[in-house]
């Protein structure tokens, strides 16, 4: 499952840096007894606070689902890409794209029930995001500007301003996500 595997990264990863808990509490912006709950397996973190922990390592949420060899073609079958459900809102984010420790790129299929809110963190400067809406809707809030996408429409937005991805309607809604870590 990918919460156990992101689990046993963050720690591996925490004690390779050398970081205590309450280090990595700081850089990441998650409560210490948080990320010892995280480590323990007791609880899955949410997509923020996932991110926001890889993201302290200079990593992608992707990268620390899934590493990968780097070779000239790769294929991923279906039952092999990563999926992670936020266990409050019960989005889910599959992995699409191959995962190397060095990748600038995330490929995400993205899907947000009826009525869920996605608050996210701000990337580093930089950062990209581009959307293709399958189907629904899907309201993205970037600082104080709102762009509305439906099925068929794109977008694009600097992601290193505070966002979040909305299903206002009545219907699940399911889209493309790339991330540009630049």
């Amino acid at each position: 499952m990918a919460s156990n595997y992101f689990a046993h990264q963050l720690k591996q990863l925490r004690l390779e840096h050398q970081y205590s808990m309450q280090e990595l509490a700081d850089l990441a912006k998650v409560s210490k007894s948080m990320i010892s709950k995280i480590e323990r397996g007791a609880v899955q973190p949410t997509l923020d606070i996932a991110t926001r922990l890889a993201q302290a390592f200079g990593r992608t949420l992707s990268s620390m689902l899934e590493t990968q060899t780097y070779l000239p073609i790769i294929k991923i079958p279906a039952n092999e890409q990563p999926l992670w459900e936020d266990p409050v809102n019960h989005a889910k984010r599959k992995v699409l794209s191959p995962s190397f420790q060095n990748s600038k790129l995330e490929w995400l299929e993205v899907v947000t029930p009826a009525g869920v809110k996605l608050e996210l963190s701000p990337l580093k400067q930089g950062s990209e995001k581009y959307v293709l809406v399958l189907e629904g809707s899907i309201s993205i809030q970037i600082a104080d500007q709102e762009m509305v996408l439906g099925p068929g429409d794109s977008g694009y937005f600097l992601a290193h301003f505070d966002h979040s991805f909305s299903n206002k309607k009545n219907e699940t809604a399911r889209y493309f996500l790339i991330i540009n870590h630049n």
